[in-house]
């Protein structure tokens, strides 16, 4: 988080320099400062995304969906899995295909833990049980690029997205008679397109049989 520091400490010269990213990404703002000498610094991937993964998950809390578009990405689209092990196919959704989400059209998601039933759903569905079913903007935690085990459903990430940045969101779950199984976790996957770092999956977790 080195840079990220550094962009704080410049913050500090207000009136004095202007700072902006060297990034070409469109779906980040540019920081500036106002005055007349220009200081370029360079963000890291790592604060790039974490970036972007904060934008997302508001995106997700508020369910404007529409404003996922420029995180997309351009050529894969965004796959949605229901549980850890990313099943290839899993449905994707290419960045001209997000206004179709507001309908009511029930699509196969995959099938239920357990039962093995079809999970035919509505996306809005889709998204209260298996997107945003916990407050994740108030994880307790998150995770960048750290591969992490809950349950006994494999994380295949890396075998899906060998080239990859992820981020997890872990909410731990609530006290009570479900403790040490209701915790949630919510990985957003991104990968590059050129020299931006796109939005190509959205994996939910939580306690399997």
């Amino acid at each position: 988080m080195r840079n990220l520091m550094f962009i704080i400490l410049i913050a500090g010269l207000a009136g004095c320099v202007q700072t902006s990213n060297t990034t070409d990404d469109p779906s980040l703002p540019t920081d500036t400062l106002g005055g007349t000498k220009t200081i370029v610094i360079e963000k890291s991937d790592s604060v790039l995304i974490l970036e972007k993964s904060e934008a997302i998950i508001n995106v997700l809390k508020e369910k404007r969906f529409l404003r996922l578009v420029p995180f997309i990405h351009p050529e894969k689209g965004l796959r949605f899995s229901p549980y850890a092990t990313v099943d290839t196919a899993d449905i994707v959704v290419k960045p001209r295909d997000i206004s179709g989400l507001s309908t009511k059209e029930v699509r196969r998601w995959g099938v239920f833990d357990g039962s093995g039933e079809s999970m035919d759903l509505t996306f809005e569905d889709y998204h209260q049980k298996f997107i945003y079913d916990y407050d994740f903007a108030d994880a307790d935690s998150i995770f960048y690029n750290l591969e992490r085990q809950h349950g006994n459903s494999i994380n295949n990430i890396r075998e899906i997205y060998p080239d990859a940045k992820t981020v997890e969101f872990y909410v731990s779950g609530k006290e009570g008679e479900y403790t040490g199984f209701d915790w949630r976790a919510l990985r957003l996957i991104f990968e590059k397109s050129g020299e931006i770092w796109y939005l190509s999956g959205i994996v939910h977790s939580e306690w399997t049989i």
